[in-house]
């Protein structure tokens, strides 16, 4: 994930919006944001990998090859995973209900 794209989405995790980033590699995902936002609280545990902000504004960071978006409600999924991104019509119904719940979802391709 390139530097512009992370301080995106941390300004609007900021503002408070709930993110879903769906990587290949979420834990090297998470230690390039720590990097860049030394203000917010960062967590590691047992596969719950997310940095949260002070407006109640969170990003997680998931596989895409895994089910660990199960159970999360966000307002923007980011999917930073070339091989999901030519499948996503396939794979959408799998991450739309995470979704559900905000009345602005979006989901945002590279």
């Amino acid at each position: 994930m390139n530097k512009y794209t992370a301080h995106g989405l941390a300004e609007a995790a900021r503002s408070g919006r709930r993110i879903l980033v769906l990587t290949d590699r979420p834990a090297e995902a998470l230690d390039q944001f720590r990097d860049l936002v030394p203000d917010a609280t960062v967590r590691r545990t047992n596969g719950d990998q997310r940095i949260g902000f002070s407006q109640l504004g969170v990003i997680y960071f998931a596989s895409a090859r895994s089910n660990r978006h199960r159970g999360r409600t966000v307002d923007t999924l980011y999917i930073d995973d070339p091989q999901l991104d030519w499948s996503w019509h396939t794979m959408r119904h799998q991450y739309e209900p995470c979704m559900s719940s905000s009345p602005d979802g979006e989901v945002v391709r590279p």
